[in-house]
């Protein structure tokens, strides 16, 4: 197969993946108020917006909306900041903390029904390819490349 044709049958299934939403869908990859609140969970439960934006790389719309939903069902808290009046801290609820266990958990369990399928010998390769493709796409960003 040539490189061309490979470069095309690439994209068009990682175009089908995204389109049919298979990572998110099966927790592969967590989205919206499902990273948001894993991430608040990992980081010690309690954290500014502006934190959560730098490690979940939402919009400033796109987090206010998550915090609102999440705030509505009881999985976060958001409250003035005691030491600075002018910031605002979110923390996870009990509720919120269970829920992001969960999530986790779903997505492992999910990782490990496909790791079964694929095989052990298959699941490395997989893996070694995918950390392969991070650390081109991780160095081609640092060094400018693909600006």
């Amino acid at each position: 197969m040539s490189t061309a044709l490979l470069a095309r049958e690439i994209l068009e299934t990682l175009s089908n993946m995204e389109k049919r939403n298979v990572l998110s869908k099966r927790k592969f990859l967590l989205k919206g108020e499902d990273l948001f609140l894993v991430v608040l969970d990992e980081i010690g439960g309690m954290s500014s917006p502006s934190q959560l934006s730098e490690y979940t790389d939402f919009t400033p719309a796109r987090l206010s909306a998550i915090i609102k939903a999440l705030e509505g069902k009881g999985y976060i808290l958001r409250h003035q900041d005691e030491l600075d009046k002018r910031c605002t801290v979110i923390e996870i609820t009990k509720n919120g903390a269970a829920q992001s266990k969960e999530i986790k958990n779903a997505a492992i369990n999910n990782s490990l029904a496909i790791i079964e399928k694929l095989g052990e010998k298959d699941s490395l390769e997989f893996l070694r390819l995918i950390k392969r493709l991070f650390d081109i796409m991780e160095n081609e960003e640092r060094s400018g490349e693909n600006e």
